[in-house]
């Protein structure tokens, strides 16, 4: 099916960042996810993500459940990457994926100032329900492709790996259990388009 397609037509970033799609990060806690993310969006904003191609112009909201506004910026400055007319983010501001009335609003503001990729950072901040049961889950991706993603906005999370792989006292990664199981219900993974 997807022959009679150029990679432009299916990817954002060539073979990493699938077109309106779900894409997912997943790592450890303090593995550098968000760091990485905020890579990928200047490399977006500039046209190249080191050797892959950058398909298209495109404005960005990244929205951070977790960190402080300060903290976002420092890294911000660190990378050189600043708000403005094609970027921009939110900290710590409550978004329940769950409640539609939120999600319609945000897709609505989308819309409206042509954002076409939407970061949510780490995607466990986004929703309320239980994220070990498929149900929740599926309803959660359910509303990100529906409300976003059939809507021409491209969705990227992060997603923590359990901690309980962690064995206790050994902190650097190559310590650590060489698999990587997401943390919650297997629907996370599944319901991605690239993880």
């Amino acid at each position: 099916e997807l022959k009679d397609f150029s990679p432009q037509d299916i990817y954002i970033v060539d073979k990493i960042i699938a077109r309106n799609a779900i894409n997912i990060f997943t790592g450890y806690y303090r593995s550098g996810k968000t760091w990485i993310v905020l890579q990928l969006l200047k490399s977006i904003l500039s046209g190249k993500f080191y050797r892959y191609d950058v398909f298209g112009e495109h404005k960005i909201l990244y929205w951070n459940g977790e960190n402080s506004e300060e903290g976002i910026i420092s890294r911000l400055k660190a990378i050189n990457l600043h708000p403005g007319p094609n970027f921009n983010f939110i900290c710590r501001f409550p978004l329940n994926l769950e409640n539609l009335v939120q999600v319609e609003t945000l897709s609505t503001y989308l819309d409206l100032k042509k954002i076409d990729i939407l970061v949510l950072d780490p995607l466990r901040a986004f929703f309320e329900g239980n994220e070990n049961k498929s149900e929740v889950i599926r309803k959660v991706f359910s509303t990100l492709k529906t409300q976003f993603c059939d809507k021409g906005i491209t969705v990227i999370l992060t997603h923590h790996l359990g901690k309980f792989l962690v064995k206790e006292n050994e902190g650097d990664l190559e310590s650590r259990p060489k698999s990587l199981r997401a943390r919650g219900s297997s629907d996370i993974g599944a319901s991605a388009d690239i993880v």
